[in-house]
């Protein structure tokens, strides 16, 4: 199998975008790493302290160590394709983002295109954000690739 990343910033001031494309149909990666339904999955490659729940309206759970966590709203899910969630409490700079991971299917690879949206302001925890998205999208990567991610705390620490 055929991976390679691109992992882009994109025009908007107050957005994050990461993308990252590999070598896996998008029932591979829709299955294996993207069902906030599957607590197992989300804690392979995102935070192994997770809560989370299948439906719109639930409020799936984040911890990162005792003091750092995002509790997300799950706004849309559409299997396979989309999942979206908004952040109801956490760090201040992320409460109102929205969160959305789109699967698109290219010939005989799947396209993650993720968007942190609704920052109020660019600040250093932006880009620390952007950052550490570009990094758990590597863990995505490596959960489907050979089936271990590296989500909190297995990830690389960077201040």
């Amino acid at each position: 199998m055929c991976w390679f990343i691109c992992l882009t910033s994109r025009g908007c001031s107050e957005s994050v975008f990461q993308e990252l494309k590999q070598g896996y149909p998008v029932t591979r990666v829709g299955q294996s790493s993207l069902k906030p339904q599957e607590e197992k999955d989300l804690a392979g490659w995102w935070s192994r302290s997770v809560t989370a729940s299948p439906s719109v309206g639930a409020v799936d759970k984040f911890r990162f160590g005792d003091d750092r966590f995002s509790d997300m709203k799950v706004i849309e899910l559409i299997s396979g394709k989309r999942v979206k969630w908004q952040c109801v409490d956490g760090a201040q700079e992320w409460i109102g983002t929205e969160l959305t991971f789109d699967l698109e299917q290219e010939t005989g690879s799947t396209v993650v295109l993720l968007a942190q949206l609704g920052w109020k302001e660019q600040a250093e925890f932006m880009h620390y954000s952007s950052t550490k998205w570009a990094m758990y999208l590597l863990s995505l990567k490596s959960l489907c690739e050979i089936g271990k991610g590296t989500p909190y705390p297995d990830d690389v620490d960077i201040g």
